[in-house]
């Protein structure tokens, strides 16, 4: 009778430990998902206020600032282009590397 009590006891810790494990994945999970949300809504923000400085400077005739926004615009633009490539040329040295996500 000890050793099925021990089994259900064991059954029932066995239970509550994954269930609270699950549940803190699931938090992490979520935390991640709006992480990413409100860098991405932040992105667009600072793009669209860039795009606004861009036309207010060109709309001003101030060919000096809407030049540097410019090519503040072009670096960025070449910076994730970089990245994207970075990226590209790295994935063939692991070919199992997207099988982890």
């Amino acid at each position: 009778m000890d050793y099925i009590n021990s089994v259900l006891t064991h059954g029932r810790d066995f239970m509550t430990h994954h269930k609270t494990n699950q549940g803190r994945q699931q938090k992490l999970g979520a935390a991640v998902m709006r992480f990413h949300a409100n860098a991405m809504r932040e992105e667009e923000v600072r793009k669209s206020k860039h795009g606004q400085e861009r036309l207010k400077a060109l709309k001003a005739n101030d060919e000096e600032a809407y030049l540097r926004l410019l090519d503040k615009t072009k670096v960025i633009f070449c910076g994730h282009r970089i990245h994207e490539m970075e990226f590209l040329l790295f994935l063939p040295l692991y070919p199992n590397f997207l099988s982890y996500f």
